[in-house]
């Protein structure tokens, strides 16, 4: 074979591993999507077969959670990616650990469905619905970007991390005024204050996949601080005088 045709064939193969990560990527994402919306929905419905339906897609996340990550090491090993490529790869390693994390935290919610009887006078007087909403709209705009290979929205979905968490504390104050008012509640409002903890942390992971995928498509790095966005390109750590 001569030495283009290897350049070529190498470059098929590279691009086919390159399609299979994102196509991979994506399909972990779905997966994770449908987690939190089942997870809700088992809530709101207290619907146990639901809850069920979660613990079997945690399965199949776990093991193509395993699968991404091994395939983003064939690459690193084989093809030595480059610029767009290179970062690509990055950010399927980081999403792919965010999507991963935020599965975890549908199957805890859906565990909990499971093991206790909500409230559902108690649950209507938080804003978890409200939360849970926030979630599933910023999960649909993530996805959209992933299939788009956009970063549209992505400052948006990091500043609606403050949205809730102003939520969520006013989930909390009023669980704990109703565990005042009645200790026979207490069991129910501690399940649903892990729920909205949850729901926060989830907004949290969706906040960093954000910031990933400006990397990817913008080639910028941003970084949330203090209520406030930060952004640099990755060239200009190159002109820093001095790091701290």
């Amino acid at each position: 074979m001569l030495d283009f045709e290897k350049n070529e064939h190498t470059l098929k193969v590279f691009d086919l591993e390159l399609a299979k990560l994102r196509h991979r990527v994506i399909k972990m994402g779905t997966l994770v999507q449908q987690q939190i919306e089942f997870a809700m929905n088992s809530l709101f419905d207290n619907n146990l077969k639901l809850a069920e339906i979660v613990t079997d897609l945690e399965r199949k996340v776990d093991k193509l959670d395993i699968k991404i990550d091994k395939q983003c090491m064939k690459i690193f090993a084989l093809h030595q990616p480059v610029a767009m490529d290179l970062r690509l790869v990055l950010s399927s390693v980081s999403i792919n650990d965010y999507f991963e994390i935020i599965g975890d935290l549908a199957s805890e919610i859906a565990m909990n469905v499971k093991i206790s009887d909500v409230d559902m006078l108690l649950l209507n007087t938080t804003k978890i619905k409200e939360s849970s909403e926030l979630v599933n709209s910023s999960f649909a705009y993530i996805m959209d970007n992933l299939m788009l290979l956009d970063s549209q929205n992505s400052d948006e979905l990091i500043e609606q991390e403050a949205k809730m968490k102003a939520m969520h504390q006013l989930t909390l104050a009023r669980l704990r005024e109703a565990m005042k008012e009645n200790p026979e509640k207490i069991d129910n409002a501690c399940l649903l204050m892990d729920v909205s903890k949850n729901l926060t942390f989830i907004s949290s992971q969706i906040r960093t996949i954000a910031q990933e995928l400006i990397f990817l498509f913008e080639a910028k790095i941003v970084k949330h601080t203090q209520g406030e966005i930060q952004t640099s390109n990755p060239e200009d750590l190159l002109n820093d005088e001095k790091i701290d």
